[in-house]
C-alpha cells in the first residue's frame, strides 16, 4: 500500500486565487506610525485652540447644528425656533413664505427642519446626553479623522494593489492642514469623511469579503446621507461618452431663489418629468443627444424673463457647427453644448467668444478622466 501511494501521481487540487491582506504584516508599523501622528497632530492643534477657546470651534453653521441638537435632547423633535438667518437660508425661506410652502409653528414655537439632515445633530446630541461637552465632542472627532486616515491606506491598498501609494496616500491626509484642523469645528466634514470612508472600504474589496462587509458598506453610506446628503451620489452612476462640451456665460449673474420666485409666478407647477433613457449607456454624443432630446430644463422660461441674453447664448451654441445639444444649465445664466470631441468644442468656443461679444466661453471634455473626448476619432 506505501509502495502504491508513493508512485501514484500527485493530486492535482483546483488553484485558490490568493486573498490579499489589506494590512500586510510589514506596513503595520508604518500605519500604526501615520495613525499616531495625525491624533498627535490633531488633538495638538486642538489644546491650543478650541479647547481654552470654544468659540474657536465655532462657525456660522455650526449654531445651527448646535439648536437642532439641543432641540433633538430637550424636545425629541428634529425643529428649530427663531427667525431663518443666513445668505442662503433667509432669501429661500422668505420665498417659501410668499408661496404658502413654508412649515407651521407647534405649540412650543418649534418648526421642523428642513435645510439640514438629523445626522450630525444627532451627534451632537449624543455628545451632551453623554455629558462630554464640547472639548469632548473635537476630541471624538480628533479621533475619526485619524481612523479616516487608516481608512484611506486600507482604501489605497485594495485599489492600487501597493502598499507604497497606500502609505503614501495616508500620509498625505494624516500631514494636510485641512484634515488637521476641520476635527476642531463644530461642522459635519470629520463625521461624514469617517462613514464614507467605512463604506467605500467595506465595498471595494467586495468579491473576496463577502455580502456581510458590502452591507455594512451599505449602511455606513447610507448613514452619511444622513449627515452630509451629497452621498447620494455615489448611487448608479451613468457611464459618460466620450464627448466634449462648450460652456458659455454672457456675464449675467442670476440669484437662484429670484429664477425660482419667477418660475412660480410663471404658474409652473412641479410634476413628474420624462427621464432620458440613459440604459444602455450612449455610445457617443450622437446617442447622449438622442436620450436627452425629450427632457428639458424648465427654469429656462423664468431665467429668460430675468435674463433675454440667454436666449442669444443658447442660440449661438445650436448655430455652432457639429453642435449636439443646446440648453441652459442649473438656474442660468450659464449654457452648454454638447459636441463630438474637443477640436469641436474648441473651434466652437473660438467662434462664439470672438464675435464681438464678452462672454465668457470654455471648451473641454464632458467626462475629465477621458483623455481622448479632446481629440476627434479617427
Amino acid at each position: 500500500v506505501k509502495a502504491a501511494a508513493a508512485a501514484a501521481p500527485p493530486v492535482s487540487r483546483p488553484a485558490v486565487a490568493p486573498t490579499m491582506s489589506v494590512l500586510d504584516e510589514s506596513q503595520v508599523f508604518f500605519v500604526a506610525l501615520i495613525f499616531f501622528a495625525a491624533i498627535a497632530l490633531r488633538v495638538m492643534f486642538f489644546a491650543l485652540g478650541p479647547y481654552g477657546d470654544g468659540e474657536r470651534a465655532m462657525y456660522p453653521d455650526s449654531y445651527r447644528y448646535v439648536e437642532l441638537s439641543e432641540a433633538l435632547v430637550g424636545q425629541g423633535a428634529f425643529a428649530r425656533s427663531g427667525p431663518e438667518t443666513g445668505v442662503v437660508h433667509e432669501p429661500l425661506a422668505q420665498l417659501r413664505q410668499e408661496l404658502g410652502q413654508i412649515e407651521p409653528v407647534d405649540a412650543g414655537g418649534f418648526r421642523s427642519e428642513i435645510m439640514r439632515t438629523p445626522g450630525y445633530p444627532a451627534l451632537l446630541g449624543a455628545t451632551v446626553w453623554l455629558g462630554l461637552g464640547l472639548n469632548g465632542l473635537l476630541i471624538v472627532q480628533c479621533l475619526f479623522s485619524a481612523v479616516s486616515v487608516v481608512l484611506v491606506y486600507g482604501i489605497g491598498r485594495v485599489l492600487l494593489k501597493r502598499p507604497g501609494p497606500a502609505l503614501f496616500a495616508a500620509a498625505v491626509v494624516a500631514l494636510h492642514p485641512a484634515d488637521i484642523i476641520a476635527p476642531t469645528a463644530v461642522l459635519t466634514e470629520t463625521c461624514f469623511t469617517l462613514l464614507m470612508l467605512l463604506g467605500l472600504w467595506s465595498v471595494a474589496d467586495r468579491e473576496t469579503r463577502g455580502i456581510g462587509s458590502t452591507t455594512f458598506g451599505g449602511l455606513m453610506i447610507g448613514l452619511s446621507v444622513l449627515v452630509r446628503p451629497v452621498s447620494i451620489m455615489l448611487g448608479p452612476a451613468v457611464a459618460l461618452p466620450e464627448a466634449a462640451v462648450v460652456l458659455v456665460n454672457p456675464g449675467v449673474a442670476l440669484e437662484t431663489a429670484a429664477v425660482f420666485r419667477a418660475y412660480h409666478e410663471m404658474g409652473q407647477a412641479d410634476g413628474d418629468r420624462p427621464r432620458p433613457a440613459l440604459e444602455p449607456a450612449p455610445e457617443d454624443a450622437r446617442a447622449l443627444a438622442l436620450a436627452l432630446e425629450g427632457t428639458a430644463n424648465d427654469l429656462t422660461p423664468a431665467a429668460l424673463t430675468l435674463a433675454p441674453a440667454i436666449a442669444d447664448v443658447l442660440a449661438a451654441i445650436g448655430a455652432a457647427e457639429g453642435c449636439r445639444l443646446a440648453r441652459m444649465t442649473g438656474s442660468g445664466a450659464t449654457c452648454f453644448g454638447l459636441f463630438d470631441h474637443g477640436a469641436a468644442a474648441r473651434a466652437a468656443a473660438q467662434s462664439i467668444g470672438g464675435a464681438g461679444r464678452q462672454w465668457w466661453c470654455w471648451a473641454g471634455p464632458l467626462a475629465a478622466p477621458r483623455q481622448a473626448a479632446l481629440d476627434p476619432r479617427p
